[in-house]
């Protein structure tokens, strides 16, 4: 573990549980920013809290001041189920982007092309798809879906 006092938090081969919505997050490699608040994590991730389990990824960033979870590279998620090229989630306001080419298979069946994005809400357990969403709706999630 490495530490640069105020700036940066670095471990190898960790899982650590986030205060905020009960997060779990194992990974090869985590940096925390601490002047950012943002967790990095990278090989061979997986993520699971409340609303999401399972979450694998070769990259995820958890943007701590936001609310969003971002993952990318071979992204895919037991519940809900899905795969894309990356997905982010915005948890504050209960909705997702999975950018693709992407498929999501949990009550509606959606899938797209490499240029495509589904954008999703959840209500309690219940989630709805939007598979041409308006570029407003998705413009929060333009920093982590690059």
């Amino acid at each position: 573990m490495q530490l640069l006092p105020g700036k940066t938090l670095r471990a190898k081969g960790v899982t650590v549980t986030l205060a905020e919505g009960g997060g779990r997050l194992t990974a090869q490699e985590v940096t925390y920013d601490l002047g950012a608040g943002r967790v990095s994590a990278s090989g061979q991730v997986t993520y699971s809290d409340s609303r999401v389990k399972q979450l694998r990824a070769t990259r995820l960033t958890l943007d701590l001041k936001r609310g969003v979870v971002a993952a990318s590279g071979q992204v895919r998620a037991a519940a809900p189920a899905f795969q894309a090229a990356a997905a982010a989630f915005d948890f504050r306001a209960s909705q997702a982007v999975l950018q693709g080419p992407y498929t999501l298979s949990s009550g509606s069946n959606y899938s797209g092309g490499a240029s495509s994005r589904l954008l999703l809400t959840f209500k309690g357990t219940r989630l709805s798809g939007v598979s041409a969403p308006n570029p407003a709706s998705l413009q929060r999630f333009g920093p982590y879906l690059k």
